[in-house]
C-alpha cells in the first residue's frame, strides 16, 4: 500500500504530482475489492453419508471424506451489505490430507438460493444446481492447506443475488466419480464464498437497499 503525501505544517500546498498520486491511492483503497463469506461445515447424521471425525495429526481431529463412499456436509451463506449486486460468487473448499499419496480429489457443491421474502425477484428457494471442484494432489503435499475452487472459473451466478440473500449448500466428495483418484481421506476444514464487494455499505437497511 502506497503512502499518502502529507505536510508536517499547514500552509504548504501539495504538488500536482502528489495530489494525483493521492487521489489514485485513495481510489484504490476505497474502490471495489474481494472478501470472503466463511461458514463452518455442518455434519448431519441421517442425511446421506456423514463423514467420520477422525485423527488428522497428533491431537487434531477433522472430518475425513473417504475415497470409497460419498460423504457430505452442509453450509449456509448470508450475503453481506457490501456485496456488489449481480456479480458472480465463487465457492471455495478449505481442506487437507495427511498421507504422501497423490491423485485427484473431486468435490461437489450443490446449492440453492433466494432473496429475502420482502424483496422482489427470486424469493423462494428453487431447484438446486451443482458445481464441481477438482484438485490434483501432487508429490510433497502432505498436510498442505488447500483452497480449491472450480478450475473453469465458473461460480454461482449473481443474477438473483442481492444483499441479505441466502445460499444453502450441500458439499460432498464425489468419490464414485472416475475423476476422483486420491486413495485416502480428504479432511474438509471449512468452506467459504469469495465475493466482489464495495468499500461502502448499503444506504438503506431494507430492500431495495440502494
Amino acid at each position: 500500500m502506497a503512502d499518502l503525501a502529507t505536510r508536517s505544517a499547514k500552509g504548504s500546498a501539495l504538488t500536482f504530482l502528489e495530489l494525483d498520486n493521492n487521489f489514485t491511492e485513495i481510489d484504490r483503497r476505497t474502490g471495489s475489492g474481494w472478501n470472503d463469506l466463511v461458514s463452518d461445515i455442518t455434519v448431519r447424521n441421517g442425511a446421506g453419508s456423514a463423514p467420520d471425525l477422525v485423527a488428522f495429526r497428533d491431537g487434531i481431529y477433522a472430518y475425513g471424506f473417504t475415497p470409497d463412499v460419498l460423504n457430505e456436509c452442509f453450509a449456509n451463506f448470508h450475503i453481506r451489505h457490501d456485496y456488489i449486486p449481480g456479480t458472480m460468487v465463487y465457492p471455495h473448499i478449505h481442506w487437507t490430507s495427511n498421507t504422501t499419496n497423490t491423485g485427484v480429489v473431486r468435490f461437489g457443491v450443490e446449492y440453492t438460493l433466494a432473496r429475502r421474502g420482502d424483496s422482489t425477484g427470486l424469493i423462494a428457494f428453487g431447484a438446486t444446481s451443482t458445481l464441481y471442484i477438482e484438485h490434483n494432489v501432487a508429490t510433497g503435499e502432505q498436510y498442505r492447506h488447500h483452497v480449491s475452487e472450480t478450475s473453469d472459473g465458473n461460480g454461482i451466478p449473481g443474477t438473483n443475488l442481492e444483499v441479505d440473500s441466502m445460499i444453502l449448500c450441500r458439499i460432498f466428495r464425489d468419490a464414485g466419480h472416475s475423476n476422483d483418484t486420491f486413495p485416502d481421506p480428504a479432511f474438509m476444514l471449512t468452506a467459504d464464498i469469495h465475493y466482489q464487494c464495495d468499500a461502502q455499505s448499503t444506504p438503506l437497511r431494507s430492500p431495495p437497499f440502494f
